[in-house]
């Protein structure tokens, strides 16, 4: 239930997707594979600094995500609708997957909060921050 699963969220972080968004529509299970293959890369995914518990950060859709590319602010969104909206996603995914402990799962922001695609370098330096609470920094190598 939406109430089980919210009682279930334990913590938030922040997680960079850094591959490149799907091509087109993905409507066979090989294009599927090929999709999900061009995602496994070494940084491709950086999560972290921490795990802020539920009870410090609040409601996180008070907060705001701030994505920088060296140093420059390229988008500013919510990070999220809230704990509730978080909660029915959670329920919904957890009748197709058997969750355990400590799985993370990673929820895309709200609508315009992916319109930040931009075409980015080695050495250039990427961070996404929740407000005052916590940033990711990562600088890309080849």
């Amino acid at each position: 239930s939406e109430a089980e699963a919210e009682a279930a969220i334990a913590a938030y972080s922040l997680l960079m997707d850094l591959s490149l968004p799907a091509p087109g529509p993905i409507d066979s299970a090989s294009a599927w594979r090929r999709f999900i293959d061009s995602k496994q890369f070494p940084g491709g995914c950086p999560i972290g600094p921490a795990m802020i518990t539920t009870d410090e950060i609040g409601d996180p859709a008070q907060l705001t995500t701030v994505i920088k590319v060296n140093g420059f602010a390229v988008n500013e969104c919510s990070p999220c609708a809230g704990k509730a909206a978080i909660a029915k996603e959670l329920s919904a995914l957890s009748s197709r997957y058997g969750f355990r402990a400590g799985d993370v799962v990673a929820i895309e922001p709200p609508e315009g909060g992916r319109d930040h695609i931009c075409r980015l370098h080695d050495g250039d330096r990427v961070s996404v921050a929740l407000d005052s609470v916590m940033e990711l920094e990562v600088t890309l190598e080849s």
